[in-house]
């Protein structure tokens, strides 16, 4: 039996990265691109100051390497969605998010307004 259980948890892409700003030594960057956030290993000590940075506890450290790993998101194609086997898993960029739940508020008005006037 493996001594730690891997839990997968997505880093959230946040802007201005707190887990980025909180690395002494620069061992984070985040890519102005995608917001994923890459690890230097040759940078990184395992300090954790990252981790406890990270409001949604996406960061981990390895416990071999005593060094820290964020989700990569598997450069655009996450394997843990290709893979889930009850299908529960999906991939969406935060515009293709946004525009869902404005599409959702606008069609819950109109429900409301038809209401109003019958």
């Amino acid at each position: 039996m493996n001594p730690f259980i891997n839990l997968a948890v997505a880093c959230r892409l946040c802007e201005d990265a707190p887990c980025v700003a909180a690395c002494p030594r620069d061992g984070l960057e985040q890519s102005q691109e995608t917001g994923v956030i890459s690890v230097d290993e040759e940078k990184c000590d395992g300090c954790g100051w990252c981790i406890e940075a990270c409001d949604y506890g996406a960061i981990q450290i390895h416990p071999e390497t005593r060094v820290v790993y964020v989700c990569n998101l598997c450069d655009g194609e996450p394997k843990c969605v290709e893979w889930c086997p009850e299908e529960a898993l999906d991939f969406t960029m935060k515009d293709i998010l946004a525009q869902k739940a404005r599409v959702t508020v606008v069609k819950k008005l109109f429900q409301e307004a038809l209401k109003a006037t019958t």
